[in-house]
């Protein structure tokens, strides 16, 4: 992961953050108030359930949101690369322009109001945020918007060979995250059953249950599609595509 000065972001993207913070209501203390994820015009609801709030983020070139905040802690796994600034409020916190690897999968804190801008002048910037209901007690290790951290305890660890099937998996206390990638004609046995879980797609998948004769159990998605609990999952899976498929289980404890 990498960064840039945030001293000269900060003195670079004043205009651009002021003019996107007059999309934000101002409260009586005079600051901006942020906006519910849920409102939030690059946020559209995918699914919701006792458990989990699915969102599809999209950030073109250039843009800026609004101030804006989730109101549960919630999982990033992003569906294409990019480099987003990220600024933290209310003490307008610079934290730098951070290169985000298409497939990472990290783990934020709720109720932390702050702004993004995709630094990108081509890519548009997409990700899948799942908002996990039930409230994680784990404390700080350090800042969340700090760019300096190393916060292994928050972002599932990459793979040592990633032109190679892997399955890298974060387990926290109220969610287990696994990044799956199954080379074609592969397979990946499923550990699934015993949670409620959640796919995401990060490449376009098709998957098929290797282990069952039911040629209806099979799991075939676009990049960023979202599913939950399909049964296919519960057994061993076979990439039937040409093309490694990526893709990323949310369990929820």
């Amino acid at each position: 992961m990498h960064f840039r000065n945030p001293v000269l972001l900060a003195a670079s993207c004043a205009v651009l953050t002021f003019a996107a913070l007059a999309q934000n209501k101002i409260g009586p203390d005079g600051n901006p108030i942020p906006v519910n994820a849920a409102d939030e015009p690059h946020h559209s609801l995918v699914l919701e359930n006792e458990y989990v709030r699915v969102f599809n983020f999209e950030l073109t070139p250039q843009k800026t949101t609004p101030l804006m905040v989730y109101e549960n802690d919630n999982v990033e796994i992003a569906v294409s690369g990019g480099s987003l600034e990220l600024t933290a409020y209310p003490h307008q916190v610079a934290a730098g322009v951070w290169e985000v690897p298409r497939g990472r999968v990290k783990f934020w804190y709720g109720h932390h109001p702050f702004q993004q801008r995709n630094e990108e002048t081509v890519r548009t910037y997409r990700s899948v945020m799942v908002e996990i209901k039930n409230p994680s007690s784990q404390r700080y290790n350090c800042s969340p918007y700090d760019g300096n951290c190393v916060a292994d305890y928050d972002t599932v660890p990459p793979a040592l060979e990633p032109d190679k099937s892997f399955s890298k998996t974060l387990d926290r206390d109220t969610v287990r995250l696994t990044d799956v990638q199954v080379l074609p004609k592969e397979e990946w046995k499923s550990h699934l059953g015993a949670l409620p879980y959640l796919v995401i797609a990060v490449s376009d998948v098709d998957l098929v249950d290797a282990s069952s004769s039911d040629d209806a159990l099979e799991f075939k998605a676009p990049s960023g599609g979202v599913q939950w609990g399909p049964k296919s999952f519960l057994g061993t899976l076979k990439n039937a595509d040409d093309k490694p498929a990526r893709f990323v289980v949310v369990e929820v404890k």
